[in-house]
């Protein structure tokens, strides 16, 4: 595969590594400089508001990773006329999406859930601490390494600091990942994170999800009830210990939810496997 933009700044692209139809591509790529595989995120139209996206995305990364080892660490971005790159370290692994659908090929024993999920809330407790708010937390923006199962977290695009987020902010997540006030352009917080992390936490160990739907519409109202499905009668081998914490991680009002990711992980701690 040729990008002959990328040539220049001595890549060169080997593969497509994501194509999802979404915001953007992302190359499998040799630095020659350094002999490196590097991965390179490559916006599908390069508009102002999405290149502006991605250097935020870049800046996000940049300041994130340098002191937490499960943020994917920036390696470079490259500024051109009509097209910007993101180029990052390169993770030999699968997204948490792909392992539970290559590798486990369903539901995620809960030995192996635990251990994942308490780097996940490492990562997330991090950024929160440090003013952000992550906002797209899914199976699909956590990568495992295959080596050792090490969590690196992806995708920051739309990733906001505390003190930026209004109730002007756009309603923009994944449906059935995005709590109330998030459908409905309300403050969002760190509370916002931990309604995302119940879902990917109910979703790792049922293969399924709790809110689900033909339509947004259909999800939102879902959501907005409350009803929240058991996931040991979804999935029979789920430890009935996780409902309470999923549970809690759900509820609609966002003072009912953990504070923290602190609070969580200290609630996962306490399982017995």
């Amino acid at each position: 595969m040729d990008l002959p933009n990328l040539k220049q700044y001595s890549y060169d692209v080997l593969n497509v590594l994501s194509d999802s139809g979404g915001f953007a591509k992302v190359y499998w790529a040799i630095d020659n400089k350094t002999g490196n595989q590097v991965a390179i995120k490559e916006p599908r139209r390069p508009t102002p508001a999405q290149l502006k996206a991605l250097e935020k995305e870049a800046q996000m990364y940049l300041f994130l990773s340098q002191k937490n080892e499960h943020i994917t660490k920036l390696k470079d971005f490259i500024k051109m006329p009509n097209q910007d790159y993101l180029v990052m370290e390169f993770i030999d692994g699968w997204t948490l999406e792909e392992y539970q659908r290559k590798v486990a090929k369903g539901p995620i024993s809960d030995r192996i859930v635990v251990p994942v999920f308490l780097q996940i809330l490492d990562a997330v407790g991090y950024i929160h601490r440090n003013g952000f708010v992550h906002k797209d937390i899914k199976p699909a923006n956590i990568m495992v390494r295959k080596a050792d199962m090490k969590v690196k977290m992806l995708d920051m695009g739309i990733s906001a600091k505390l003190k930026d987020i209004n109730n002007n902010a756009r309603a923009i997540g994944t449906p059935a990942f995005m709590p109330p006030e998030q459908f409905q352009k309300e403050q969002c917080g760190p509370y916002t994170d931990i309604f995302a992390l119940g879902v990917t936490l109910f979703s790792l160990l049922t293969y399924s999800l709790p809110f689900n739907g033909a339509t947004t519409t259909e999800i939102w109202n879902k959501i907005k009830l409350g009803r929240i499905p058991n996931a040991h009668q979804v999935c029979p081998f789920v430890n009935p210990e996780f409902q309470p914490i999923i549970e809690k991680s759900l509820r609609p009002e966002p003072w009912l939810r953990y504070q923290t990711c602190a609070e969580m992980a200290k609630a996962i701690k306490k399982i017995k496997l």
